[in-house]
């Protein structure tokens, strides 16, 4: 494994995610998650790749944290 490369993809990603969300009202409803806002989106997929971030750079998997969960989305 890369470390560097997917701590790479990762920041990139993050990047990507933090503009589509600065671009809408973070209070406009998210379409595919009921009950969401584009905010609520944006912090929940914050917290996951923060974990993932974490994960790579440790090489030691753990379970996501609690407020990683909390929000559900049906899939």
């Amino acid at each position: 494994m890369d470390t560097e490369h997917y701590l790479s993809v990762i920041a990139d990603q993050s990047a990507r995610l933090r503009a589509a969300v600065s671009t809408g009202p973070p209070d406009a409803a998210v379409g595919g998650c009921p009950g969401w806002t584009v905010e609520d989106l944006g912090w929940h997929l914050a917290e996951v790749q923060r974990w993932a971030a974490d994960v790579v750079a440790t090489g030691e998997p753990a379970d996501p944290p609690d407020r990683v969960i909390p929000l559900h989305c049906p899939r």
